[in-house]
């Protein structure tokens, strides 16, 4: 297994002070399926930056087996073979394989749900920083705990029962969990507990457009849904940016969005930046819409021209003029082609470019113009632009009808 890095306080630091100027204050430490031991192992380096700064900490993702491993090839947390499926094989289900793993766990049996409950209060007890610890089930489809009942409805009492337990031993802390596969349907007959954090995960939505799009708005329902059983601000929406494919004017879009949510009751998004350690995306592609986006979560009226201005400053001293062409030109004709019908899937189906090779050459020539009075500092960047503009362009855009895209998985 090569080194663990993402933790590297010579880079993370920064980014903290980064995201603290900016006036972020959550940080979620957001990292491979089973490995709580990580943080754990790795924090010492840059805990203290983030207490000093006043930040909230969050650990989520799928952690149920952390928690109660099936084999030892899950069992990071050494616990052992108490819970291993050899040993216990009615205590996990049959999932369908897509590369992530094969089985969920049993939720609904109390010797389960207990087990999972002690070991969850000890690794809180282990690191009391934390305020919000995850407990989502398997990256796969969900199992129907309760036959007849939604899956929701079959996890929530486990999540309620941990939350309660929670709330007893450890005031103030959160449980996370996620409504993602057959959970996005939300529960007919249970409610979350008021310390609950559940992470809305609509992963097929078509980030080519916004969320009030028709390709789009059967999303809104079930996270209203959501919004509605759970404490006001205590919904978080996981936007799927870094996924996405080059270049996404995503800063025109997150405007909308925001204000969506917030009629919604929802408490803000998760912009994922995807597979980096870089805050701002892979080669800090997405760090135009992300710098917006971090201003419009405290002024979701600012003008995002401004703020645009004012990262393109920042990134490309002397080059400011043709580097605004740039992004301008890359936004409008997104928005063109996003007329003409614009496909979006992610990777496992193919991920669809939209820079077409006409349009990468309009960008190389203005990329160019720019190298001409660039400061020093700003010429790698523009040339990490190009590129990453170049690895995005096809010769085919992918087009799809007025009609909502179809799913691989659902909304159920």
């Amino acid at each position: 297994m090569a080194p663990f890095d993402f933790i590297d306080p010579d880079l993370t630091i920064p980014q903290i002070d980064w995201m603290a100027k900016r006036r972020l204050n959550h940080f979620a430490f957001y990292v491979d399926y089973y490995r709580l031991d990580l943080w754990e192992a790795h924090k010492g380096g840059i805990l203290d930056a983030l207490l000093d700064r006043g930040f909230t900490i969050e650990q989520s993702y799928h952690s149920l087996h952390y928690f109660c491993p099936p084999d030892e090839n899950h069992d990071f947390g050494h616990h052992g073979p108490g819970t291993y499926r050899v040993n216990h094989p009615d205590w996990y289900l049959p999932a369908h394989e897509i590369g992530r793993g094969t089985w969920q766990t049993r939720v609904e049996l109390p010797e389960v749900r207990n087990i999972i409950t002690e070991r969850y209060l000890d690794y809180f007890q282990r690191n009391p920083e934390l305020n919000i610890l995850g407990l989502w089930p398997d990256d796969i489809p969900m199992n129907q705990p309760v036959p007849g009942d939604r899956p929701a409805d079959g996890y929530l009492p486990f999540w309620n029962h941990v939350a309660d337990e929670l709330a007893r031993a450890f005031p103030g802390k959160r449980v996370g969990t996620i409504a993602y596969f057959e959970l996005l349907r939300p529960p007919a007959r249970q409610r979350p507990r008021p310390n609950q954090h559940l992470w809305y995960c609509p992963l097929e939505r078509n980030y080519q457009y916004p969320l009030d799009h028709d390709r789009n708005r059967h999303w809104i329902e079930p996270l209203q849904a959501w919004a509605n059983l759970s404490p006001p601000g205590q919904v978080g929406v996981f936007e799927y940016y870094g996924w996405a494919v080059s270049f996404i004017p995503f800063r025109r879009i997150v405007q909308d969005d925001l204000r969506i949510y917030h009629d919604l009751g929802v408490g803000g998004i998760y912009g994922w930046s995807g597979f980096t350690r870089d805050i701002l995306g892979r080669d800090s592609r997405l760090g135009i819409d992300l710098a917006v986006l971090s201003s419009l979560l405290w002024e979701p009226d600012a003008p995002v021209e401004q703020i645009e201005d004012a990262w393109i400053a920042g990134m490309y001293p002397g080059a400011e003029a043709p580097m605004h062409d740039f992004y301008g030109l890359l936004a409008d004709r997104h928005a063109a082609e996003a007329e003409k019908g614009l496909a979006y899937y992610f990777d496992w189906i193919g991920n669809y470019q939209w820079i077409d090779l006409d349009l990468l050459h309009e960008a190389q020539a203005i990329l160019a113009a720019a190298r001409n009075t660039a400061s020093d500092v700003a010429l790698p960047r523009i040339d990490q632009l190009e590129i990453v503009c170049a690895k995005g362009a096809t010769q085919s855009i992918k087009r799809v009808n007025d009609q909502p895209d179809p799913a691989y998985w659902s909304v159920p």
